[in-house]
């Protein structure tokens, strides 16, 4: 869920899980910053390495995540990767 507070600021609420067998999950709630368009999360207190970028466009979200190891990166569970698509 994401709900835009201002012209600079959105607030995130995500979710994703890796599905079946495991359904292992990972999760965040913050205002992150906006600019043009783009909003990043970086956990430092979880993962240093981690970073997932928003790009917000007309109808979707494109997420990308970085970190050093997709295995447990970013503090979700293991092998849960925030990239894709995602409708708004």
């Amino acid at each position: 869920m994401v709900r835009r507070l201002n012209n600079d600021q959105v607030d995130i609420n995500f979710e994703v899980n890796k599905g079946y067998p495991s359904y292992n999950r990972g999760s965040f709630h913050e205002v992150l910053s906006l600019k043009n368009g783009v909003a990043i999360y970086k956990p430092h207190e979880y993962d240093p390495s981690c970073s997932i970028t928003f790009n917000f466009k007309k109808n979707i979200i494109e997420v990308k995540e970085k970190t050093n190891d997709f295995n447990s990166g970013c503090g979700f569970g293991h092998s849960v990767i925030a990239d894709g698509i995602y409708k708004k």
